[in-house]
């Protein structure tokens, strides 16, 4: 009945997908949940999850439902060494490996600034852990996957805001932080998207295209963004004067020139 009542308020009140859904009514739930009993209810989520071996099934809805909230409770109520401690484990559990992989993603996944999740990220230790659970033959699955896509997705997101605050060191070196813990992850990227099956390779394959997009076609178009420069026939000029006028166009050009100098104007 408590998991029930609690997947009832996501249902009802705080979803945004419910026919009935008012946002002045959710954040007025929202806020008194935290005010009040959040973390009365995170205690009794883990007293749940300590009955995974009695009681699997009622752990696996258990596990549903801390998906559900993740995204606006404190994050500290259950990204903290007690909760972590038995997500982990639990996704080498057939049955509770999917649900252990959904309280994972979303809290890979949770909203905050680019820095605070930079050190969110670390804090938590993911690319580590998930390559020793992926090397000690865990089961590639769907959920997996995207537990592993998410991770990437948000490191790629951090690195590319970070790289444009570049103009400090403080963001310069948190962007190569970023970018570290990016290649770290790669590899497992790679794993899941040359899994066998399709659906485990297509939760990958947004987060590699996103990845191709920031990684080469972004700086390229970026190198490409015209600069002034003087004309090779003409002197240079300061920077903030216009240039001197052009002659007046020769009645004819050679047609090799011409297409020296479209070439050197594309180029």
């Amino acid at each position: 009945m408590f998991l029930r009542t609690l997947n009832a308020i996501h249902e009802d009140i705080v979803s945004n997908e419910g026919s009935g859904y008012s946002s002045e009514v959710a954040n007025r739930v929202k806020d008194g949940m935290r005010e009040n009993c959040l973390p009365a209810i995170a205690d009794a989520w883990y007293s749940i999850l300590q009955l995974h071996t009695s009681a699997p099934q009622l752990v696996a809805n258990c596990l549903n439902t801390i998906s559900l909230f993740v995204c606006w409770v404190d994050i500290s109520l259950v990204a903290n060494p007690r909760f972590m401690g038995l997500l982990l484990p639990f996704m080498s559990t057939p049955a509770l490996h999917e649900g252990a992989c959904s309280c994972l993603a979303e809290i890979v996944a949770k909203r905050m600034d680019s820095a605070a999740k930079l050190a969110h990220l670390e804090r938590l230790q993911m690319i580590s852990l998930l390559s020793q659970a992926h090397s000690s033959g865990i089961e590639i699955s769907e959920k997996f996957a995207s537990l592993v896509s998410a991770l990437a997705m948000e490191l790629l997101d951090v690195w590319d805001k970070l790289k444009t605050r570049g103009s400090t060191a403080e963001a310069a070196s948190q962007a190569n932080q970023a970018a570290e813990q990016l290649k770290g992850v790669l590899p497992l990227l790679l794993s899941c998207l040359s899994a066998d099956d399709v659906e485990v390779s297509e939760s990958t394959l947004q987060c590699a295209q996103g990845a191709r997009f920031n990684l080469e076609i972004r700086p390229h178009a970026d190198n490409q963004r015209p600069t002034p420069t003087a004309s090779p026939r003409q002197p240079g000029w300061a920077a903030g004067t216009p240039p001197p006028a052009s002659p007046p166009p020769r009645a004819r050009a050679h047609p090799s020139r011409t297409s020296r100098a479209s070439s050197a104007r594309h180029g």
